[in-house]
């Protein structure tokens, strides 16, 4: 049997986390099923910067098309991680999609952690 999942990927300011120089973190919020789950781009930008609507940083701004070709790799991965656990029919939740974006779910990861340690 097959199982449909409602899966979406959207771009969001963590207005709470203001840096020091002002900008805001930049993180793409993961949605399966009606559970979401954050996770870091590592990109920031000021606020008025922002268009919330098309989830991305206003043209007119300078390194604009690079954070935002960054955003759209993220988004790109992250559906891509979803795509291979479908494959896979693994159990999926949104933190085995975390899991797989970061690179951290199989069982070489893991055992790599524990040799460095």
């Amino acid at each position: 049997m097959k199982t449909i999942h409602t899966f979406i990927v959207h771009f969001w300011l963590k207005k709470k986390s203001i840096r020091k120089d002002g900008t805001t973190p930049i993180y793409a919020r993961v949605r399966l099923d009606s559970i979401s789950l954050d996770i870091s781009t590592k990109e920031s930008v000021f606020e008025e910067h922002w268009c919330p609507h098309a989830e991305r940083v206003n043209l007119k701004v300078k390194n604009a098309s690079l954070i935002n070709d960054t955003l759209d790799d993220v988004s790109s991965e992250i559906k891509t991680a979803y795509r291979a656990l479908l494959l896979e029919e693994r159990f999926i939740t949104v933190q085995t999609v975390k899991l797989r974006y970061l690179g951290e779910d199989s069982p070489l990861s893991k055992l790599w952690k524990v040799l460095i340690r």
